[in-house]
C-alpha cells in the first residue's frame, strides 16, 4: 500500500483514502499519504474515536513500521487484559508528539525507553496501575508541554526534572516520597503543578517564586512541613493554592504571608495545624487559629464550603 509503504499492509486497501475510523492521514510533499494518527477509545459521547475490545485489544509492534505517526491514544483498551506499556514505544521518537495511554490498566513500570520521544509534546499516562519510580530518561522530553502520570502507584522521589516549555505537571494520587525537587523553579512555563495525594516531606522550595505563571498548585494530602517560602509571594498569577492536610507542625503565618498574591481566588489551607492571627485565607476548618478577623477579609467572596455565600465582612 503506497499511503504507508509498508509490506506487512500490501493487502490492505488504502486506508487513507478510505478514511477509517480512528486514523488521520497526511500528505507529503509529494503527495504520498502517510498515516499520522491512530486514536481508539471514545472519551465521551462527542468523540469519533473507536471503541476497544478490553479483552482482545493490545498494541502491536507493527505500530513503529508508520514512520509518520505523530499521535498515539489509547483509552480504556486493555482494561481486561493488563499489559506492560511496551518498550518498542520509544522506536517513534523522531515523529511522535502525543502519547496518551489513560486508563488502559496498564501494569509494571514506565518503560525508560520512552525517553526517546525527544519530540513528544504530551505524555498523559493517567490512571493505570503503573510501579516503580519515574523514569530519570524523561528529563530528555524538553519540548514537554503537558506530563500526566497521575492515578498509578509510583514510588521513590520525584527526578530533579528541567522542562523549559511545560505548561502542565500532574502527579497526584501516587505513592511518591522525599522533597519537592528546588528543579520545578527552573520549569518557568508552568500553570498547573498538582502532587496531591501522595507521602511529600520537607518544604515547600524556594525557587518556586520564580514560577511567575503558575495558575493552580495543588500540594494537599502530603507531609510537608514548615515554614512557606518567602518566595511564594512572587506568584502574581496564581489563582488557587490548596495546601490542606499537610501537618505543618503548629506553624504561624506572617500577616502577609500570602502578601502580592493578588490573582489568588481560591486558597485552601485546612487541617494544617496552623496557629496564628490575620490570615487571609477562605478554608481555616480544623485548626486553632486566634485574633480579630483582618479587615482585607471584606474584599474577599467568602462561603461556608458548600457553596452557600456569608454575609460580607464589613
Amino acid at each position: 500500500m503506497r499511503a504507508t509503504g509498508n509490506d506487512w499492509a500490501t493487502e490492505i486497501p488504502d486506508v487513507c483514502r478510505g478514511r477509517w475510523h480512528g486514523m488521520e492521514c497526511m500528505p507529503d510533499k509529494d503527495n504520498v499519504y502517510h498515516v499520522v494518527s491512530l486514536s481508539f477509545g471514545a472519551l465521551s459521547d462527542d468523540t469519533a474515536f473507536p471503541i476497544c475490545d478490553p479483552s482482545k485489544s493490545y498494541i502491536s509492534k507493527s505500530i513503529t513500521k508508520l514512520p509518520h505517526l505523530r499521535t498515539l491514544f489509547f483509552y480504556r483498551c486493555f482494561t481486561y487484559n493488563p499489559q506492560p506499556i511496551p518498550s518498542f514505544l520509544g522506536q517513534l521518537g523522531s515523529t511522535l508528539q502525543t502519547l496518551v495511554l489513560r486508563e488502559n490498566g496498564h501494569v509494571g513500570h514506565i518503560p525508560t525507553e520512552l525517553g526517546n520521544l525527544t519530540r513528544l509534546k504530551v505524555l498523559d499516562l493517567h490512571k493505570n496501575n503503573l510501579n516503580g519510580s519515574i523514569p530519570v530518561s524523561l528529563g530528555r522530553l524538553t519540548q514537554l508541554r503537558s506530563l500526566d502520570l497521575s492515578g498509578n502507584k509510583l514510588t521513590g522521589p520525584i527526578p530533579s526534572f528541567s522542562f523549559p516549555v511545560l505548561n502542565v505537571l500532574d502527579l497526584n494520587q501516587n505513592l511518591l516520597m522525599g522533597s519537592i525537587p528546588p528543579s520545578l523553579g527552573s520549569c518557568r512555563s508552568l500553570i498547573k503543578i498538582d502532587f496531591s495525594r501522595n507521602r511529600l516531606t520537607g518544604p515547600i522550595p524556594d525557587s518556586i517564586g520564580g514560577l511567575r505563571e503558575l495558575i493552580l498548585m495543588d500540594l494537599s494530602y502530603n507531609r510537608l512541613s514548615s515554614p512557606l517560602p518567602a518566595s511564594i509571594r512572587s506568584l502574581n498569577s496564581l489563582q488557587a493554592l490548596v495546601l490542606k492536610g499537610n501537618p505543618m507542625g503548629s506553624t504561624t503565618l506572617a500577616d502577609d504571608a500570602f502578601e502580592g498574591m493578588k490573582g489568588l481566588v481560591i486558597l485552601v489551607l485546612s487541617n494544617m495545624n496552623l496557629h496564628g492571627s490575620s490570615l487571609r485565607v477562605i478554608h481555616l476548618d480544623g485548626n486553632r487559629l486566634n485574633g480579630s478577623i483582618p479587615a482585607n477579609f471584606k474584599d474577599l467572596k467568602l462561603s461556608d464550603g458548600t457553596g452557600v455565600p456569608l454575609p460580607k465582612v464589613e
